[in-house]
């Protein structure tokens, strides 16, 4: 995980808990409606759960980068070096990085909302013309973001006037510690600020025509203020991001996934049919059909459709085009 992100993400772990208490405590009073409501919110995505939906991947040829870090940091990185033309997404943070093409709302229909970054000084709520990337990520980030919480009192458009008042973060950050808006007697704001705006532009993502992590902006280790590692994470290995990004290893433990074994337990298949096509005994159920077929070694309950359609059976039981028998083709044959 981002070290600038680890008090963001135990606050929502901390979230995912009280709805996880909540919902059990509901459910044991019969209130399974209202329990349904807060299940989601209890819900965590896993590194296993997201390695499921990349063998989707693989097994449709579709391309994919698993991020080392944030996933909007790579897509930064994309968009930044021309491998996309557009992101679709529901996180307004990937402006902050810099996307230029930003599709919300996608529906099954195909619209969406577009925004594009070059386009934010036409925005009607706020006057943002002539504000700069930089300007805007600082008056989002005063708003609050991942790696900063917000101060009391102070939102998107409050932190717009003060910018817009006092030109720099640096006078306004005074300014609010003059009106008790910011107490911290150490500086530590202005610290946790500068990290968090160098979190925004300078962030690891991976390069897949280098094959190893970069940053999205260059960085000068010479005049850089701070330990990188303490707050980007540290440089991985080329190994262990190339295997990170091919989806070979865990991005939290960087050890290789296990596919679990999973055991089914068989239903009974019923009595036993003589087949004109196969050696052995056919049996059939409802359930499924599952045929005993004698090797060199010993005798092996296969899946009929795995071991006659290996690349073909479909979850309706037939094949696809092309072929000159179908599944049921040999259910008709095995009830004749």
């Amino acid at each position: 995980p981002l070290p600038a992100k680890r008090a963001k993400e135990g606050e929502r772990a901390a979230a995912r808990l009280e709805a996880r208490r909540r919902a059990e405590a509901l459910i044991a009073e019969g209130r399974l409606a209202d329990a349904a409501a807060l299940i989601p919110k209890a819900l965590d995505v896993t590194p296993a759960m997201a390695h499921e939906f990349i063998r989707v991947l693989r097994r449709e040829r579709i391309q994919f980068i698993v991020a080392p870090y944030e996933a909007d940091a790579q897509l930064a990185y994309l968009d930044r070096t021309g491998a996309v033309d557009a992101i679709i997404s529901e996180d307004s943070d990937l402006l902050l990085f810099g996307c230029r093409r930003l599709l919300f709302k996608l529906d099954r229909t195909g619209h969406y909302d577009e925004v594009r970054l070059e386009r934010l000084s036409a925005c009607r709520d706020l006057d943002l013309h002539g504000l700069g990337l930089r300007r805007f990520r600082q008056m989002c980030i005063l708003s609050g973001c991942d790696y900063l919480p917000a101060l009391p009192g102070i939102g998107l458009r409050t932190a717009y006037k003060y910018l817009l008042k006092y030109h720099s973060i640096e006078r306004v950050l005074q300014v609010l510690r003059a009106e008790g808006i910011l107490v911290d007697e150490k500086g530590d704001y202005e610290v946790a600020f500068q990290k968090a705006e160098l979190t925004f532009s300078h962030q690891r993502a991976y390069c897949p025509k280098e094959r190893r992590l970069v940053h999205l902006c260059p960085l000068d280790q010479n005049t850089f203020p701070f330990e990188e590692d303490a707050f980007l994470g540290p440089m991985l290995p080329d190994e262990v991001a190339i295997g990170i990004a091919e989806g070979r290893l865990c991005p939290v433990s960087y050890e290789p996934f296990v596919k679990p074994v999973k055991t089914v337990p068989r239903p009974d298949p019923g009595p036993a049919v003589k087949s004109p096509y196969f050696a052995g005994n056919v049996q059939s159920s409802t359930a499924r059909v599952t045929l005993k077929r004698t090797y060199a070694g010993p005798a092996a309950v296969t899946d009929l459709h795995a071991l006659y359609f290996p690349a073909t059976a479909t979850a309706t039981g037939t094949a696809r085009p092309g072929k000159r028998k179908t599944i049921r083709d040999y259910f008709k044959a095995i009830s004749e």
